[in-house]
Order: structure tokens, then C-alpha cells, then sequence
């Protein structure tokens, strides 16, 4: 393989195979190696499943563990005896984890970072002192989509603003940051290797309307709203409805009161609605669902929502974030107001008598996400963003 021209630290917090985001990394993270004149540096705070991918996929890949607290969870319960320990320990780690990104920035002889989302950012701290330029990838909504914050805010807005550029992956999340950041935020959607992603399996059931929500358990993420919707359908309707929730368990207080909702309304578990936990890759197996539903209260970007149009499932996702910008209502999906049960239940009685429509709409879904959401189309926008900003930076 011929040597590459420059290279990119590309930087995630994530460690596991269980979100959206670490997908999108793995498939950025090959696509500039395999296309670009970047050579790829992962790194990561420590080993998991995306590492184990990262190194089958021949990725280069680091791990330094980044202690710096940079977000917390909104409202979190902590004792205060926990929390002096906890910062102790960090007052003494974090100059160490300052110190190896320094040596792995300089001995990989990085020409740019691109942090990929908001949650972690000690590699930008240094990339900053040495005078690299950072480009930063907002793939989140902190506060409204992931209850979380920022734990010093002040620092993180001043390490974020010394970037060269940001990129965001929806026009909802640029709208929203630009009020706080200052670099030129850039517009760049998530892309799919669509030969991967679309069409894996048809088995759609004949007797029964098969609704799918993927995604970890969270309030953010409306698993409630869809039980909600279900126990408002007909009768009739509810009767042939099977709900199925794919996602890892991140908050069981959250869980609970989704099954007390199920049990309030009459509706059985392992009949009606189905709990089949984390499973890896699920998007291949979108075509044995007749519907996609994407509740989540501010999706920045919705994932889930181009895998299902690529499996040719009908899309019904509420009309906030980014879910409303890949969403033409009746068109490529159907929208509902966000946080109304009663007008996703309407939704879904629609998908239920209107197979022609459905079917009609799908087709259009499906063919928006391949002529507007593959990697070879999409990703040659970031390396543009990486040229624009190397220019009288490069070694």
C-alpha cells in the first residue's frame, strides 16, 4: 500500500459496538483510510468492541485513558464523599493521560484531529497546545438528547471554539450550536455503506404488523411514548401489533415504568410487545419489520431512520432534531408531533389500512437514503473540510 500523505487522529469516547456513534466512527474511520490521503489513527480511551473492529478492518489504533470528567449526567446522584475521592484520583491521573496524548500526537506525527462528538475532549486540549489543527464533529444534543451537561462548561465551550471547524450532522444541530460556538459550522450527514445496510431480509409476517424500535433504553429515546401509542390504537388494530424494542438497558428506572405502563393497560409482554435486548448489527435485520418508529424527544441525527428506509420499512418519527429534516411527511416517512401518543397511534393505524400507500412511501424512503446517504458521496465533504484547514499547516 503506498504511503499516505498525512495523518489523522480520528478520536471517539465510545468504546462499544451498542450506539449509532460507533458505527458511524468504524465506517468514517475505514472509508478515509481506504479513500483518501489520510492514514487513520484511532484512538480510544479503552478496549472494546469498536477496537476489536477497528483492528479487523486494520485500523491503526491507540488507547489512552482521558479522565478529565467532561460531561455528567443532568440531576446525577452522587455523595459528596464519592465526588472528592473520585476528582482526588483524577488530580492525579489526568496530567499522565495529558502527557501520553502529547507523546502519541508527537510520535504519530499528526497533521489533524477530528474529534467525533462532544462528550470527550481532552485530545483537542492538546492537539490545541501543540498547534494542530481540531476539527470537531457534533454528533449530539447533550442536554435534550442525552441528559447530559458539560461538567465545567467554560472550559469546554473555550477548547471547543479554538478549533479550526466544526462539522454538524444535521441542520438542527448547527442551528443549535452556533448560538455557543464560533468556528464555521459545516453541514455534513451521516453516510452508509448501502450495499451493507439495505434490503437484508423480507420477512415480513402476513397475520401480524410488526413495529421496531432500535435503541438504547432511555428517556430520551421514547420507547414510552410508542407503549403509550399502542395501548391507543383500535382494538382491532392492537390486536395484530407487534412491538418489538432493540437496545442495551441504560437507565432500568426508565424500564420499569415502561412495563408498568404495558401492565397498566392490559397489554402482555411476549404477545403484544417484546423486549429482545442488544443485538449486534440489528439493522440487518430491519426487512422482517413492517414499521420503523423513532420516538426519541431531539434525535440529532436518526441512524436508525436511514437503515430502516434502506430495509424498506415505512419510517414514523416524531417532528423535532434531525429525524424532521430526513423525514418528508407522507412523502418519505410519516412525522407525528413529538410527545403526542395519540397522533403516532393515528400513524400507525394509517400504515395498518393503507399497505399500497405504505408501500408507495417506503420506496420513496429507500430511494432518498441511497441517492443522498452513501460514503463515496458524503464523506469526500470532510476530507475537503481536512484539506481546507491543513492549508499553511502541513509539516
Amino acid at each position: 500500500m503506498a504511503e499516505k500523505k498525512y495523518n489523522l487522529m480520528l478520536a471517539t469516547e465510545v468504546s462499544e459496538m451498542t450506539a449509532g456513534a460507533a458505527y458511524s466512527f468504524l465506517g468514517l474511520a475505514e472509508w478515509i483510510e481506504c479513500n483518501s490521503e489520510y492514514h487513520v489513527v484511532a484512538l480510544l480511551k479503552k478496549k472494546g468492541t469498536l477496537y476489536e473492529q477497528l483492528r479487523n478492518r486494520a485500523i491503526e489504533t491507540v488507547v489512552v485513558p482521558q479522565r478529565r470528567l467532561w460531561v455528567r449526567r443532568i440531576n446525577e446522584r452522587v455523595s459528596k464523599m464519592t465526588y472528592l475521592i473520585k476528582m482526588a484520583i483524577r488530580a492525579v491521573l489526568i496530567p499522565i493521560d495529558l502527557l501520553l496524548l502529547r507523546r502519541v500526537l508527537k510520535n504519530k506525527k499528526i497533521d489533524i484531529v477530528h474529534i467525533n462528538g462532544l462528550t470527550s475532549g481532552m485530545c483537542a486540549e492538546v492537539a490545541n497546545d501543540l498547534g494542530i489543527p481540531v476539527v470537531w464533529h457534533i454528533r449530539e444534543f447533550l442536554e435534550g438528547g442525552l441528559s447530559l451537561e458539560f461538567a465545567d462548561s467554560k472550559h469546554a465551550i473555550d477548547v471547543i471554539n479554538k478549533s479550526c471547524q466544526i462539522i454538524a450532522v444535521s441542520g438542527a444541530v448547527k442551528r443549535f450550536h452556533e448560538k455557543v460556538f464560533t468556528p464555521h459550522i459545516e453541514v455534513v450527514y451521516n453516510a452508509f455503506d448501502v450495499a451493507t445496510v439495505r434490503d437484508k431480509k423480507k420477512n415480513k409476517p402476513k397475520d401480524k404488523f410488526r413495529i421496531c424500535l432500535l435503541g438504547r433504553f432511555l428517556r430520551e429515546k421514547g420507547q414510552l411514548e410508542l407503549v403509550q401509542a399502542l395501548a391507543l390504537l383500535p382494538e382491532e388494530d392492537r390486536n395484530i401489533c407487534e412491538v418489538h424494542f432493540i437496545g442495551a438497558e441504560k437507565d432500568s428506572e426508565y424500564l420499569n415504568e415502561i412495563k408498568t405502563e404495558i401492565s397498566k393497560n392490559g397489554i402482555e409482554i411476549g404477545k403484544s410487545v417484546f423486549f429482545d435486548g442488544f443485538i449486534p448489527d440489528a439493522y440487518k435485520n430491519l426487512g422482517d419489520y413492517n414499521c420503523l418508529c423513532t420516538c426519541s424527544t431531539l434525535e440529532a441525527f436518526g441512524r436508525t431512520t436511514i437503515e430502516g428506509m434502506l430495509n424498506k420499512c415505512i419510517v414514523i418519527g416524531g417532528d423535532t432534531g434531525g429525524t424532521s429534516e430526513l423525514i418528508k411527511d407522507n412523502e418519505t416517512g410519516l412525522l407525528y408531533h413529538s410527545g403526542n401518543p395519540g397522533e403516532l397511534a393515528d400513524k400507525i393505524s394509517f400504515c395498518i389500512h393503507n399497505p399500497e400507500a405504505v408501500e408507495v412511501i417506503a420506496e420513496n424512503g429507500y430511494k432518498y437514503a441511497v441517492d443522498n446517504l452513501q460514503m463515496d458521496s458524503v464523506y469526500p465533504k470532510i476530507i475537503e473540510i481536512y484539506d481546507s484547514n491543513m492549508k499553511g499547516t502541513i509539516k
